[in-house]
């Protein structure tokens, strides 16, 4: 999927009000990449996951973003859904930033955090085989979305595409694979098992991880589903590999570094990919979208 060149809808919650415009000036979001970071999708007014995605964004917050100094989760919900129905969009993806709010000396906050929600419409289009190379880095704080832990993404990732590649996974000698810049990551192997990183202290806990996890499990596609420790060397015995992210779901991988895989309409990520498509159309048909 890929955002349309359209104007988003937004509105920031600042010193216990809704606005459509503020200050950002002297905000640590924009200063010092201090913030919380949450993206879902929606279709129609209908969010997918909602609670999950509430529930990650309000665990960044803890014991450094006062709750209740924000609006409550069903207020946030309430005008995401105004803002959908505003939109008119079929499809949208969905962005929330959680600030400190201001300071004066760039450092400490001075005022009242502010909270950023924006809705941007979204098209669906095919999800292209990707060719990734690794980079020996990680994101400092895994199991949340930190502003600061993006800050170096489109630095590799140009850097990768100089080399040929789309986009590139971390990687950590002792740890292994982690988790591409946006998304999990997950393997299959010559032996039908599929695998996929542990998240503890390593990678995201992805809302789409947990679901295609949970699908894989109850499909009768694989012979074995778990957490795995996936370094270089195990690449050799997996013939497919893929993708996992808020806004794309299922994304096949076609290569990574000199290892190519296994793409195409018979292979099992493409029908784990229907399965998942098939769980998401149910999910926002259940709920009236």
């Amino acid at each position: 999927m890929r955002e349309k060149e359209a104007e988003m809808q937004n509105l920031i919650w600042c010193e216990g009000d809704w606005r459509e415009k503020i200050s950002w000036q002297n905000d640590l979001g924009l200063q010092r990449a201090d913030g919380v970071i949450e993206v879902l999708a929606a279709r129609g007014a209908v969010l997918f996951h909602w609670y999950d995605h509430w529930s990650r964004l309000m665990a960044g917050c803890d014991g450094y973003i006062p709750r209740e100094k924000l609006p409550s989760g069903q207020e946030i919900k309430a005008k995401a859904e105004c803002l959908l129905k505003k939109d008119g969009n079929d499809r949208s993806v969905v962005r929330i930033l959680v600030t400190p709010g201001d300071s004066d000396d760039m450092k400490t906050p001075s005022g009242s955090p502010k909270l950023s929600l924006d809705v941007r419409p979204l098209t669906e289009s095919e999800s292209k085989p990707l060719r990734l190379m690794t980079v020996v880095e990680r994101r400092k704080v895994p199991n949340l979305k930190l502003a600061c832990d993006y800050g170096t993404v489109n630095r590799n990732i140009q850097r990768i595409q100089g080399m040929g590649y789309d986009s590139f996974l971390y990687y950590d000698h002792i740890d292994g694979i982690l988790e591409g810049p946006y998304e999990n990551v997950f393997f299959i192997t010559t032996d039908d098992w599929l695998i996929t990183p542990y998240t503890h202290n390593r990678a995201l806990a992805g809302v789409t991880r947990k679901i295609v996890l949970d699908l894989a499990q109850r499909s009768e596609l694989f012979k074995r589903v778990s957490e795995y420790e996936i370094g270089i060397d195990l690449l050799k015995l997996c013939r497919e590999a893929f993708f996992t992210s808020t806004t794309r779901g299922i994304t096949p991988i076609k290569q990574i570094i000199y290892r190519a895989f296994e793409v195409g309409p018979d292979t099992l990520t493409s029908k784990l990919q229907k399965l998942f498509w098939k769980y998401s159309d149910n999910y926002f048909r259940e709920r009236g979208a």
